[in-house]
């Protein structure tokens, strides 16, 4: 009995002689809490730590990672400038973590700039982002430039994104204007809305004969055919702002059918 008693009071020594809160098992649990998910609690973990270790890029990679996998990613940015003031000259890891932070809101220009420029980054890394940043900028003819001089790496996983990009018919927001406007409707069919352009059509088209028939009937005082002018001409402005608006977004739909397959490719998402 007596020397389990000793046995414990040395076991339990040896526990109390550990320090919990020093480096190693603060990183280590830091980590662990990013793993799990648990961001903020991993944001307060990687801080204590870089007061133990001030510009270890490692921890600063942690750190900047529990914000922007919690969409803090503006608050990722400002870690980065916190530690490294020169955001030109950072470790490759942190550059990496930067770039991914400009994607997540949406600073492509920005994020072009930045791979183009930081320094002690990998050349396949950099035109990775590169091609990637034009993509997402819809600069299809520049990424196809930007491709010739790419790796055959980056050309595999790029070059379909940037011909599908060409491959792009825009509708012209203006012609689909004029359009509606000489023949109401028309405008909507052009940027693809069939039904929504049928029923402006329509709707014009009822207004204005009714408005027709009342001044026809009853004159100048007509009620009926000044209500419905009112009616026809509302239909008539909303037909050919609606014929705009049209354009536009099939456009932005297009766009959005490359941007999407670019930013699942460039993006680390937990």
């Amino acid at each position: 009995m007596r020397f389990f008693i000793w046995g414990l009071l040395f076991w339990t020594g040896g526990l109390c002689a550990q320090d919990l809160f020093d480096l190693s098992h603060t990183t280590r649990y830091a980590h662990y809490l990013l793993q799990d998910r648990r961001y903020r609690a991993a944001q307060v973990e990687f801080q204590r730590a870089l007061q133990l270790a001030p510009g270890d890029s490692l921890l600063v990679q942690g750190l900047m990672r529990s914000y922007r996998w919690d969409d803090q990613a503006w608050h990722a940015l400002q870690a980065a400038r916190a530690y490294y003031p020169d955001s030109m000259n950072v470790p490759g890891i942190i550059a990496e973590e930067r770039l991914q932070s400009l994607l997540d809101v949406r600073m492509y220009p920005t994020l072009y700039t930045t791979a183009s420029s930081v320094a002690h980054f990998p050349s396949e890394r950099r035109q990775h982002w590169q091609v990637g940043a034009l993509l997402m900028q819809h600069r299809w003819t520049e990424a196809q430039e930007a491709l010739t001089q790419a790796s055959p790496t980056v050309m595999t996983q790029w070059a379909p994104l940037a011909e599908q990009g060409m491959a792009i018919r825009y509708k012209k927001p203006g012609l689909a204007t004029g359009m509606s406007m000489v023949v109401p409707g028309t405008g909507r069919m052009y940027a693809g809305q069939w039904a929504d352009g049928l029923l402006s059509m329509l709707n014009v088209g009822i207004f204005s004969w009714q408005a027709y028939r009342g001044f026809r009937d009853r004159g100048a005082r007509s009620v009926y055919g000044w209500i419905s002018s009112l009616f026809g001409v509302s239909f008539y402005v909303g037909n050919v702002y609606g014929s705009h608006r049209a354009a536009v977004l099939y456009n932005e739909k297009q766009n959005q059918r490359v941007t999407n397959e670019v930013e699942r490719l460039l993006g680390d998402r937990h």
